[in-house]
């Protein structure tokens, strides 16, 4: 009995170590090693919305843009009647697509000579320049190709040189220089008769009727009780 009492003793010690050693083994959590949870951040969030906002106000531009050109493109072409207080911008830009097309609108033909003259002649000169710079431009391409420093040219049917290399490359430099100013002059020309159209087509819708007047007359003037002698000017705008 007291042998059995023996062994159910050192048993129960076995089985009490055995539980604590189990117990000691458990893995510790480490709270290093829990990822950590992004903090939310409101500036990217603001900013994201910010450059949807500018893309949403593009878009709208956009939107808007195309519908403007949609519109007024058939009454530039006189598919669609336009309003009296378009006729200046529909001038314009009749004026920048051919040049006295706004003219023709305010039925100013007397300025037509005017217009046609000036872009004939500026026309003629853009091209006369531009054919001199080809023609030198091709001098110097056969100085390089045959490998010579002088080359005769041939100037209204008559053989003029032998002219060196450098003053070749200058003239053709001389002709594009007039060739780039011709075709500035024609592009400031051609803006300025559309700006013309546009400002007479203004001058048109602006009232010059009896119902607008100024008169100016003598009056006597009471001041803090004192009198004087000065002028009225009255407008009439009804």
């Amino acid at each position: 009995m007291r042998k059995l009492s023996f062994i159910h003793l050192v048993s129960l010690i076995v089985l009490l170590f055995s539980f604590l050693n189990i117990s000691a083994q458990k893995p510790v959590l480490k709270t290093d090693s829990i990822p950590k949870a992004k903090a939310f951040n409101l500036d990217s969030l603001k900013q994201t919305k910010t450059i949807f906002k500018v893309d949403s106000n593009a878009l709208k531009k956009r939107i808007a843009l195309k519908k403007n050109v949609s519109e007024t493109l058939p009454k530039v072409f006189g598919v669609v009647p336009y309003l009296e207080k378009e006729k200046p911008r529909i001038v314009f830009i009749r004026s920048l697509l051919l040049p006295g097309w706004g003219q023709i609108t305010n039925k100013q033909y007397y300025k037509l000579p005017i217009v046609y003259g000036a872009a004939g002649v500026g026309g003629y000169f853009i091209y006369l320049n531009n054919k001199k710079c080809k023609q030198y431009v091709g001098y110097l391409e056969t100085i390089r190709d045959t490998k010579v420093n002088e080359i005769s040219i041939t100037v209204d049917g008559n053989t003029r040189g032998p002219f060196s290399k450098d003053l070749i490359n200058n003239a053709a430099k001389q002709y594009r220089r007039w060739k780039q100013g011709t075709i500035i002059g024609f592009s400031a020309g051609w803006l300025l008769f559309a700006i013309d159209a546009n400002v007479a087509a203004h001058l048109k819708g602006f009232d010059m009727s009896d119902d607008i007047s100024a008169t100016i007359k003598p009056s006597i003037l009471n001041v803090q009780g004192q009198s004087g002698v000065g002028l009225t000017l009255k407008l009439n705008l009804n």
